[in-house]
C-alpha cells in the first residue's frame, strides 16, 4: 500500500475540474468586459453568458428567461426560498429532515422569525420519504410549498420528484426540487412536468468550478431579486456577473450531459465492487440502496469501529483515503451526519461513511480503496 498515491471518493462534497472545463475557463478569463457595457468588450462576454443560458434553457425546454445564475447551490436555495416565502405567499413548508443543510438552515431561520410553518414528512429507516400519505390539513394546496432533493447527498436515495410534482400540479402546492447531485443522471425536463417550479444546482458538482451555481424558475413566479444593487440577470441577481464561471459551468454541463450514459454505467460497476465487499465482510449500506432508487455514484457504509468517525477519517486520510461522514457542511460539527440520525440506524461500535466516486475513478482505484479501508479498520 503506497500512502503517497491518493484515492478521491468525496465526489459529493466536491468534484476535481475537468481539464476541459479549466481550458475553458482560462479562454473565459480573457472576456474581461463588464457584460452591462455596450461597447464590445461587454458584449462579447454578455455574447457568452447568453450563450450559456439558452442551452441550459433548451436542455429543460424552457426559455432563457427561466433560467440564472448564481453563486453556488447554498445561494441558490435560499434565494428561492426567500421569494416564495416573503413574497409569494407560502405560509407553510413541508420537507424532510433528510434535507441538505442549505435547505434545513435556511427553513428553520424562516420559521424562527415567524414567516412560515415548517413541517416534516416523516421517512423510514432506509430514507424513503412517506410523502403520498401525509393528509394534514396544510400538507397541500395554495400557499403551501414542497422542498425535497432529488438525489440525497448522503445516502444517495432518490425521490421520485416526476410523481411528487404530478401531485403538486394537482393540488395548486409549490414545489421546489435541490437537483445538485443529478447533474448526469436522470434530470426531469419542466416543461413536461408543469408541478415542478424551480429547481437548483452547482457547478462544482459536476466538475465544473467553485462559485457558480444556475435556478431554474419558472416565468409565472415573477421573480423578484434577493437583494438590490444593479439589474444584471434581467433583475434576478444584482452584480456583475462571473463570466469566466458561468463558461465554465456551461462547459461542465456540456460534458457531463454528453456522456451521461457511459458515466452512469461506469458508476454502477464501481458501486457493484463495493456493495460486494461490503457483503462480503458483515457490512451494511444505509438507504434504500437498490436502483433505480438509489445514485449510482453514493452509497452509504456501515462498517465496525469502535472510536469516533472523525478519527477514523483521520486514520484514512492518512493512509491516502479521502472519504467523508457526510455532508462537507457539517464538517467540523460534534453531532455527525443528521442523515444518519434521522434514519434512527446509529449504533455504538459503529461508523457510517459516505463513499462517492465520479466518471475519473477507476475499479483498481476502488479494490485499493477497499483495502486501504480494511486495513485501518482492522488495526482498531
Amino acid at each position: 500500500m503506497d500512502a503517497s498515491v491518493r484515492l478521491y471518493f468525496d465526489h459529493a462534497a466536491t468534484s476535481p475540474l475537468h481539464p476541459e472545463v479549466g481550458k475553458a475557463l482560462g479562454e473565459a478569463f480573457a472576456l474581461f468586459g463588464n457584460p452591462s457595457s455596450l461597447h464590445s468588450f461587454g458584449r462579447q462576454a454578455k455574447s457568452s453568458i447568453e450563450f450559456a443560458r439558452s442551452r441550459l434553457a433548451s436542455d429543460f425546454g424552457l426559455s432563457p428567461s427561466e433560467v440564472f445564475f448564481h453563486s453556488g447551490a447554498t445561494e441558490g436555495i435560499y434565494s428561492v426560498l426567500h421569494h416564495a416565502i416573503l413574497r409569494k405567499g407560502i405560509h407553510t413548508v413541508w420537507t424532510s429532515r433528510l434535507e441538505h443543510h442549505a435547505v434545513l438552515d435556511s427553513l428553520e431561520a424562516f420559521a424562527r422569525q415567524g414567516a412560515v410553518r415548517l413541517r416534516f414528512f416523516e421517512n423510514d429507516p432506509l430514507g424513503r420519504v412517506d410523502w403520498k400519505r401525509e393528509t394534514a390539513p396544510d400538507a397541500s394546496g395554495p400557499g403551501v410549498l414542497w422542498m425535497l432533493m432529488l438525489y440525497n447527498n448522503e445516502i444517495g436515495n432518490r425521490n421520485p420528484i416526476e410523481r411528487i410534482a404530478e401531485h403538486c400540479a394537482l393540488s395548486g402546492t409549490t414545489l421546489i426540487c435541490d437537483a445538485v447531485q443529478a447533474v448526469g443522471l436522470d434530470l426531469p425536463r419542466l416543461s413536461e412536468h408543469p408541478g415542478l417550479d424551480a429547481m437548483v444546482f452547482s457547478a462544482h458538482k459536476f466538475r465544473g468550478p467553485k462559485g457558480i451555481g444556475f435556478a431554474l424558475i419558472r416565468k409565472k413566479w415573477h421573480y423578484k431579486s434577493l437583494f438590490q444593487g444593479g439589474a444584471q440577470e434581467r433583475g434576478l441577481r444584482a452584480g456583475t456577473e462571473n463570466t469566466p464561471g458561468i463558461v465554465g459551468l456551461h462547459k461542465a454541463w456540456e460534458l457531463a450531459m454528453c456522456g451521461a450514459e457511459t458515466r452512469k454505467g461506469h458508476l454502477i460497476q464501481l458501486r457493484e465492487l463495493w456493495v460486494k465487499a461490503a457483503r462480503d465482510r458483515g457490512w451494511s449500506l444505509n438507504g434504500a440502496h437498490e436502483a433505480p432508487e438509489t445514485h449510482p455514484g453514493i452509497l452509504n457504509l456501515h462498517v465496525p469501529y469502535a472510536g469516533r468517525t472523525a478519527v477514523l477519517l483521520f486514520k484514512l486520510d492518512l493512509v491516502g483515503l479521502a472519504v467523508s461522514e457526510g455532508s462537507a457542511c457539517s464538517s467540523g460539527s460534534s453531532q455527525g451526519s443528521h442523515v444518519i440520525d434521522a434514519l434512527g440506524i446509529r449504533q455504538p461500535g459503529w461508523a457510517d461513511l459516505r463513499i462517492s466516486m465520479g466518471s475519473d475513478n477507476t475499479a483498481e482505484e476502488v479494490h485499493e480503496a477497499i483495502d486501504r479501508l480494511c486495513t485501518v479498520l482492522n488495526a482498531g
